[in-house]
């Protein structure tokens, strides 16, 4: 009787202990089990980076503020001086700063809008020059060259598959101001405006659901056929030649941020 009251404590004990260790082992399950009692719930890839919407490029407004260096395409003009050359060619690099807004219709595809765009160059540098009475002196010459255009433009966005990127395209016509601050033996201030139009492309890369950064490439045309030469005394209209025009012919290169709403 005793034995039999042992044994059955010791199988007691061991059932236990196997109890224990059933429970605190690492069990195997696989997944043919998890999906059929139901403990298996699939979360979305998107939601489960993060809460952030990135169908920027389905908003209907579209702002782009960028800056970046611009180069004069006009040709100088035949038999310049070395020096005189020299000169010319600084003054086709310059900064650019331009703003372009855009409301997106036909589900974010084609947008209308407005653009308006800086450009500004400046230069100086001393020539040896003949005067009016056939005396050679040295004189300092400048140039501080401001380009303004502004007007209505055309967009359109095209998106790429995930949404979080958009080729942007945009032409436009508008007008251009032109105004030269110029020494030469005096002040004097050059006034011009004409018609111009340029056209642009630009790649964005989105931030966030309202913000992205981009580069943008723009080229610009119009020629000056006539200005306006003031200096500070008397003021007086020249009408060029065709051959005389001033070209505002140039490229900008730019980086920015766009805003969507």
């Amino acid at each position: 009787m005793v034995k039999a009251t042992l044994f059955a404590r010791q199988i007691f004990t061991l059932a236990t202990f196997i109890g224990i260790v059933s429970f605190a082992w690492p069990q195997t399950v696989h997944a043919q089990e998890i999906l059929t009692k139901g403990t298996y719930q699939q979360v979305p890839a998107a939601h489960a980076e993060n809460d952030i919407d990135f169908s920027s490029y389905h908003k209907s407004w579209r702002i782009g503020i960028q800056a970046g260096l611009s180069y004069r395409i006009a040709f100088n003009p035949n038999d310049m001086p070395p020096q005189v050359d020299n000169y010319l060619n600084k003054l086709k690099w310059g900064i650019n700063v331009s703003v372009n807004v855009a409301y997106f219709l036909n589900e974010g595809k084609f947008g209308l809008g407005a653009k308006y765009s800086f450009f500004g160059t400046k230069n100086e540098d001393d020539f040896h020059l003949i005067n009016d009475q056939g005396v050679s002196e040295l004189v300092t010459i400048s140039d501080r060259i401001n380009i303004h255009f502004a007007g209505p433009a055309f967009f359109f966005r095209l998106n790429s598959k995930e949404n979080l990127n958009a080729f942007v395209f945009h032409a436009s016509m508008g007008f251009m101001s032109y105004q030269n601050q110029a020494t030469l033996f005096q002040d004097y201030t050059i006034t011009g405006y004409t018609v111009g139009v340029c056209a642009s492309a630009s790649y964005d890369i989105a931030t966030s659901d309202q913000s992205a950064v981009g580069i943008q490439f723009t080229l610009y045309s119009g020629a000056l056929q006539e200005y306006t030469l003031d200096d500070g005394t008397t003021s007086q209209k020249i009408v060029l030649e065709e051959h005389e025009y001033e070209g505002l012919i140039r490229a900008d290169l730019s980086i920015g941020f766009r805003f969507m709403k």
